[in-house]
């Protein structure tokens, strides 16, 4: 094995830490208000683009299979957060619109946000700006 393979290995690892740390607390967090970290995270789509998000798009944005994302979606309507509807111009997707209670839920989750701690605090913008510059190679370098 080579010396930079070993490296490599290390970081793969330090990222399946970190992704795995926020995931748990993401999940934590968001408990309190009734909520998964994927509901979460569709919850908020479908509440900045209401009306012109459709299952199909929550997929590709989220990289989740649709059996997955159908769940997802089923769970929030059942709680009354978000409803669907037929596209009118292309009846194969179904659009997705937030409702009074996802809304409000949206809010009251971003409020409770605000205050909270987050791992980034403590990172300087110039930092930050580099952390992403580096990741989108990665992801660059994996699609390849």
């Amino acid at each position: 094995m080579k010396d930079g393979s070993i490296r490599d290995k290390e970081i793969v690892i330090m990222m399946k830490t970190i992704s795995e740390e926020m995931q748990r607390r993401n999940d934590s967090f968001l408990k309190d208000f009734d909520l998964t970290f994927s509901q979460g995270r569709v919850l908020k789509i479908v509440y900045g683009e209401s009306g012109k998000v459709t299952q199909k798009d929550i997929e590709d944005i989220l990289f989740v299979s649709h059996p997955a994302t159908r769940g997802i979606i089923k769970r929030l309507e059942e709680k009354g957060y978000i409803f669907t509807a037929t596209d009118k111009e292309d009846k194969r997707h179904k659009v997705l619109f937030i409702t009074d209670d996802g809304k409000a839920k949206v809010e009251a989750i971003e409020s409770s946000v605000s205050k909270e701690k987050t791992p980034f605090d403590d990172i300087d913008d110039g930092d930050r700006e580099d952390f992403k510059r580096i990741l989108r190679k990665i992801i660059a370098n994996i699609k390849q």
